[in-house]
């Protein structure tokens, strides 16, 4: 799963957002506060780290990060065993290898590339996501969450640079187009040259793509709402 959705998760865990009467706390669209947003800065980190090849390499002090975080794991380990994103991914991945990618580029666009569709569906169905989202990346740089500690020392600076720099991000609003996303892929996977694809194969990633959208859409509340209550559990 990828930042978003874990955010989207984790705002469901902290009773984040939602209407008065629908779940405890009534606490309506208002924004996260302190506690909530430390939580969801959390669960998005491991793949803020991701993104700039860095290795969480100790706890957070902050508690609430360090539950954010133990969300995330818990999310990846539930979301990847889930038949929705073992199907849609398998499915994804068997039609680009007979497309003539290669194995590794195949698998790794049917993982990568349903996850960012989910991105994109749980955005355009929930107004209120995308700022949530965009605060809580915002947060990165906050001096208080004293982010810079988890990694070693020697990476501290760059990692802090990245922190600095994915704070001041725009969140992407085509993570729900098929040759956005393909374009996307083909970006992500440039460094690894065993994942990688070539530029004229884009198109090929995007027309599996949106022929798959469609049936990955059908039933992804459904999926939601079973790792929500799976976490909770």
């Amino acid at each position: 799963m990828n930042f978003v959705g874990h955010i989207h998760l984790a705002r469901i865990a902290a009773d984040v957002g939602r209407p008065p009467g629908a779940g405890r706390g009534h606490r309506g669209d208002r924004p996260a506060g302190p506690t909530e947003q430390g939580f969801l800065v959390g669960s998005a980190l491991p793949d803020i780290a991701a993104m700039g090849r860095f290795r969480l390499a100790a706890p957070a002090t902050d508690r609430h990060v360090r539950n954010g975080i133990d969300l995330h794991h818990r999310t990846d380990d539930a979301f990847h065993r889930h038949p929705w994103f073992r199907r849609n991914a398998k499915a994804v991945s068997e039609e680009l290898e007979r497309a003539g990618l290669s194995r590794g580029a195949a698998r790794a666009c049917g993982h990568v590339g349903v996850e960012l569709l989910l991105d994109g569906r749980l955005l355009d169905d929930r107004p209120d996501l995308g700022p949530s989202v965009q605060s809580t990346i915002a947060e990165l740089a906050r001096p208080a969450l004293a982010l810079p500690e988890l990694v070693d020392a020697d990476r501290r600076p760059a990692w802090r640079a990245h922190l600095q720099t994915v704070s001041s991000w725009t969140l992407p609003d085509d993570y729900r187009r098929p040759p956005a996303v393909a374009e996307r892929l083909r970006r992500i996977l440039t460094r690894r040259p065993r994942l990688a694809f070539d530029a004229e194969q884009v198109g090929t990633v995007a027309n599996v793509l949106a022929r798959r959208q469609p049936i990955l859409e059908t039933d992804l509340d459904e999926m939601v709402t079973d790792l929500s209550e799976t976490l909770a559990a």
